[in-house]
């Protein structure tokens, strides 16, 4: 009779607890004498490897936008207005899809129109990448939200 993890006729060979395979998704199994060890795959944890991570636990997404985990991932659904993998870059309309009737306003009553070039380039350039006071306010009443609106 051999001591527990050895085996064969003179008690020399490691008994391989790896088999039947107790490793989940993935994971390597490591023998050793009477004990073995998971290895997991990348997204993947616990002693077999049966745990898959929740990689949206730590909120990495931002502005309010959806964490969907995946294996080993996540994916952030964005809101109307922003983009990027977190959700991070505003979408907003390029100058030139501004319209007749559009305009920027400061939002201390500054007025300025569309065909006046530094409103514009204040209303894009400043607001979409710092903080500002300039919005645009479209023809048709609605507004597109700023960094500091949006964040």
């Amino acid at each position: 009779m051999c001591k527990e993890g050895w085996e064969g006729r003179t008690c020399t060979q490691n008994t391989n607890d790896c088999n039947p395979y107790p490793c989940y998704n993935g994971g390597i199994c490591v023998d050793g004498v009477n004990w073995f060890r998971c290895e997991c795959a990348p997204g993947f944890a616990g002693p077999d490897c049966r745990i898959n991570i929740d990689e949206c636990q730590s909120s990495p997404c931002g502005y309010g936008a959806t964490c969907i985990d995946e294996i080993n991932g996540y994916k952030c659904t964005c809101p109307s207005g922003r983009a990027g993998l977190r959700c991070q870059e505003g979408n907003w309309p390029a100058i030139s899809s501004l319209s007749a009737g559009d305009f920027c306003k400061h939002l201390y009553g500054q007025f300025g129109s569309r065909s006046e070039p530094s409103c514009c380039l204040t209303c894009f350039s400043c607001c979409f990448f710092s903080d500002c006071l300039w919005k645009i306010l479209l023809a048709e009443g609605n507004t597109v939200p700023t960094r500091k609106q949006m964040g």
